[in-house]
């Protein structure tokens, strides 16, 4: 009896005359490259005891290599910078990862603040407008907490960051 040619064998002999293209091979790399970048954030802005040893693995890839997860780290944080409620973990991370960049992140990061500080002075006048409608319709007490929209405060916080993103681009990362 003749030996039966297992699944691996029949795949290679069918493809033996095959390659990928040098474009198919380089979207192949860039989507692990990409896919690298996205494990790095989830430990830089994950565990802060880590951070340093994410670094160092990131400084030990191979340089073509570097450089790519490198901006793709860069553009993934600067996309992601629309959560509000972890701007500045973002913002500390991107630092690590060019500190040339530092002075403004520290405008931005002041921006922030400030715009988050103003909207909040803002939200206290509108539940106090709105407790004071619910009191004169007859519902009233401490029991009673009025629902806002955050749209305007959402919109606020956009603007600014659309006025950092061009400065924060990653032409200058690598």
């Amino acid at each position: 009896m003749s030996e039966i040619p297992s699944t691996i064998d029949l795949i290679m002999a069918r493809t033996k005359g095959m390659s990928l293209s040098a474009e198919e091979r380089e979207d192949i790399r860039r989507e692990e490259m990409l896919k690298k970048a996205k494990g790095y954030k989830l430990k830089l802005l994950d565990d802060i005891a880590i951070r340093d040893e994410a670094l160092a693995a990131l400084n030990q890839e191979p340089e073509s290599d570097r450089k790519l997860i490198r901006r793709n780290l860069w553009n993934l944080l600067v996309e992601d910078l629309r959560r509000k409620e972890e701007v500045l973990k973002y913002t500390e991370v991107m630092e690590l990862l060019a500190p040339h960049k530092a002075p403004i992140l520290k405008e931005f990061r002041a921006a922030f603040r400030s715009e988050m500080k103003d909207s909040l002075s803002d939200k206290k006048k509108i539940v106090h407008k709105e407790r004071k409608r619910l009191s004169a319709l007859g519902i009233s007490g401490s029991a009673v907490v009025p629902k806002i929209g955050t749209k305007a405060e959402e919109d606020d916080f956009v603007s600014v960051i659309e006025e950092f993103r061009e400065k924060l681009a990653d032409s200058a990362v690598a």
